[in-house]
């Protein structure tokens, strides 16, 4: 499928909503904010559904994990009170230095499960 125009830039738009808010909530210390970075996330995926055409698969999206699934972590994150430790002066994300080895595991990963030589052996 082919994006012209408007769709093309809405396209752009909610994908890379997608990639930051998933980043963010990799990033994100409090629990709370991480599972609301993720209701963004899944959000900009389901307009991601809409765009190809897939409206149904979008409205399950929104209903099973946004509506369902979120709430109830976000209830259950609540109810244990997982904040009540936290004294409110700690940074928000983690340091760069974990992110920065996350993201080198990451590509190292990538590098060896996606490699071509890899990829022959499985088929």
């Amino acid at each position: 499928m082919v994006f012209s125009g408007w769709e093309s830039v809405f396209f752009w738009i909610f994908s890379i909503a997608a990639i930051l808010a998933g980043l963010l909530t990799v990033m994100a210390r409090n629990a709370v904010h991480s599972a609301l970075f993720l209701i963004s996330s899944l959000v900009s995926v389901a307009a991601l559904f809409i765009l190809l055409g897939a409206e149904f698969i979008a409205g399950v999206q929104i209903l099973v994990y946004v509506g369902g699934v979120m709430v109830l972590f976000l209830f259950v994150i609540m109810l244990v009170n997982v904040g009540a430790e936290e004294e409110g002066r700690a940074a928000i994300f983690n340091t760069s230095r974990q992110v920065g080895t996350a993201l080198v595991l990451s590509l190292l990963w990538s590098s060896v499960c996606c490699s071509p030589s890899t990829v022959a052996m499985t088929a």
